[in-house]
């Protein structure tokens, strides 16, 4: 599904996405392992930086680079995305300059919000909300 019109302008950063792939011992029958692999790249995405509450600034509070907030990234609604998923940031701008948060890494927490268009409201958009992996999986780091 393309993206709309509204998407095409908000929607600038790029992404890789890695859906998890869990490893079992067959003997204790439990969860060894997770393993992640990659399913789509260069994926149009609009990220937005919560502000952590207990971040208070002397000036008040500001909106902060923390591994512990939650954020969230919206995507077009026909992108298939999930709990545990891993988002990698790979945008740079029309000159080659990295995003701020280009190589970082994000997890995936629960599942999708989607909003898809009904009568006036053109959405077709899912949100997910994932926190700031500090230690990627070591061969995924970039």
């Amino acid at each position: 599904m393309p993206l709309t019109d509204w998407q095409e302008l908000a929607f600038q950063n790029l992404v890789d996405l890695y859906r998890p792939r869990y490893e079992i011992d067959p003997m204790k029958r439990i969860q060894v392992d997770t393993d992640f692999d990659l399913v789509a790249t260069a994926i149009p995405a609009n990220y937005k930086n919560n502000q952590s509450p207990e971040e208070v600034d002397p000036i008040g509070r500001v909106e902060q680079f923390n591994i512990f907030t939650r954020d969230e990234w919206h995507f077009a609604i026909d992108v298939e995305i999930g709990a545990q998923w891993l988002i990698h940031d790979r945008t740079v701008d029309r000159y080659g300059n990295p995003s701020p948060w280009f190589g970082q890494y994000w997890i995936v927490q629960g599942t999708a919000q989607n909003f898809p268009s009904l009568g006036e409201r053109d959405a077709n958009m899912r949100i997910v909300r994932a926190n700031v992996i500090a230690h990627p999986p070591r061969h995924l780091a970039t």
